[in-house]
């Protein structure tokens, strides 16, 4: 929407069992511009630093909540969930490159 230039939006959502089709729209605030923004910078640091750098950091400060890691297709080797050890190995999976 923010690169669009469009202040309103339509998230649409389809039920896979039964078909419906649920809409909710959606409406970007300045300020919620601003926390994206700020949220792509700092993925965008993180992806420069090393695993080391990246294994003392913890949820709280990346401002990342357990339902976000829950479907994260990257936990398997993210150094934030892996505090007994980073395990950066290629895992096999429908959503790995």
């Amino acid at each position: 929407m923010y690169l669009l230039k469009k202040d309103k939006g339509l998230i649409a959502y389809i039920d896979k069992s039964s078909g419906e089709i649920y809409e909710y729209p959606v409406q970007l605030t300045d300020e919620d511009i601003e926390i994206l923004k700020n949220k792509v910078n700092l993925i965008y640091t993180l992806s420069q630093q090393s695993t080391e750098t990246l294994s003392l950091l913890d949820k709280e400060t990346l401002d990342v909540k357990d339902w976000q890691c829950k479907y994260c297709f990257y936990k398997h080797c993210c150094p934030v969930n892996n505090k007994g050890g980073i395990d950066i190995e290629f895992k096999s999976s429908a959503y790995s490159p």
